[in-house]
């Protein structure tokens, strides 16, 4: 997700076409929305191919999906600014089928990341062109599980490789070159989530063979990367949509029946536990941010009701929804706008 920061006070919703759920987050001085008002949903126009993934720059959301079928596959790409709906971009051409995972933003471009039957893919979009276009992967990975981008076209990602488990890699130039990849020592871990706060410290959460939750941080871009266990992390079931900067990070972390917002400010070395909330046994729910202070929240309380919600310093507020048949699948935050995903739906809603 996008890792933009920014100085934000109220939220406020604006109408869309395209496929998804769109949250814009308002700047400064903007009356706050009538809690009591609902965000509308609309159908979807694509849907034999529902998005998958969004990413938000500073000023622009865009989300891309690609067909579950190996049968005339094909990508689709959508974006928005902080104002107006929703566009059809230009997305790459797959020849199989392509699963995108995880997206990351920067001020002016996204990297997405995820798998097809060769291995690693990676995509990215830029607001100049405002195309998604295919780009180099790591060599030797199987499949890119997470990406964390920190500066202009510099991002970190995790991927997998035949043998070895997790491995972490860095980017530069948008994708275009990797350094080589640094084996994470979990072979038979799945990552949940990365982010990294600056070039240099980076966290991720783990699941093990038995879903033990691990996190792991790296103090020196992912040369060396040290276990960060405690108390309050070992009785965690989950723990994912990591944000960071610097140090201080946010994350939703699994404790029994309920989920909670979770913060650090030592980067994983002790966690405060703040909001608690429920979701539907078996889901997962999504965490973006436009600051460590102003956050969105999105998934789904019985497994087929969607749920939206805001947080601002430290206070939840669930958002009534009107016309959404399915659940929030991914919420990404840039400085201007946040926007999130359902599978056939949108939402749209203007203070």
């Amino acid at each position: 997700m996008s890792r933009v920061r920014a100085s934000v006070r109220s939220w406020t919703y604006v109408g869309v076409v395209g496929v998804g759920v769109a949250l814009i987050l308002a700047s400064c001085g903007t009356p706050a929305v009538a809690p009591n008002t609902p965000v509308s949903g609309v159908p979807s126009t694509s849907i034999s191919v529902p998005l998958t993934t969004v990413g938000c720059t500073a000023t622009t959301c865009v989300a891309v999906g690609t067909s579950t079928s190996d049968v005339a596959p094909m990508s689709v790409g959508e974006s928005r600014g902080a104002h107006g709906g929703w566009s059809a971009i230009a997305t790459p051409a797959i020849a199989s089928t392509v699963t995108i995972q995880d997206a990351s933003c920067w001020s002016d471009g996204c990297l997405f990341v995820g798998q097809d039957a060769g291995g690693d893919v990676a995509w990215r979009f830029s607001t100049s062109t405002g195309a998604v276009t295919p780009v180099n992967t790591p060599v030797g990975g199987t499949a890119m599980q997470s990406v964390s981008c920190y500066a202009s076209l510099s991002c970190a990602a995790i991927d997998n490789a035949t043998g070895t488990g997790p491995r972490f890699e860095t980017t530069s130039d948008g994708g275009e070159t990797w350094s080589t990849p640094v084996t994470i020592e979990q072979p038979d871990a799945t990552v949940r989530s990365l982010a990294c706060g600056t070039p240099l410290d980076c966290v991720v959460a783990m699941a093990s063979s038995n879903d033990a939750v691990n996190i792991y941080v790296t103090l020196d871009g992912g040369t060396t990367w040290t276990p960060r266990m405690n108390s309050t992390s070992a009785a965690w079931e989950t723990l994912t949509s990591l944000t960071c900067h610097q140090l201080v990070c946010l994350g939703l972390a699994q404790l029994s029946t309920k989920w909670h917002v979770v913060r650090t400010a030592t980067l994983g070395r002790t966690w405060s536990v703040k909001s608690a909330f429920t979701v539907a046994s078996n889901s997962v729910p999504t965490l973006a941010c436009s600051n460590l202070t102003h956050c969105a929240l999105g998934g789904t309380k019985d497994g087929s009701t969607p749920w939206l919600a805001t947080y601002n310093d430290g206070t939840l507020t669930t958002q009534k929804l009107k016309y959404v048949p399915s659940p929030i699948l991914q919420l990404a935050c840039g400085s201007k706008v946040c926007a999130g995903i359902g599978v056939t739906t949108l939402l749209a809603l203007r203070s």
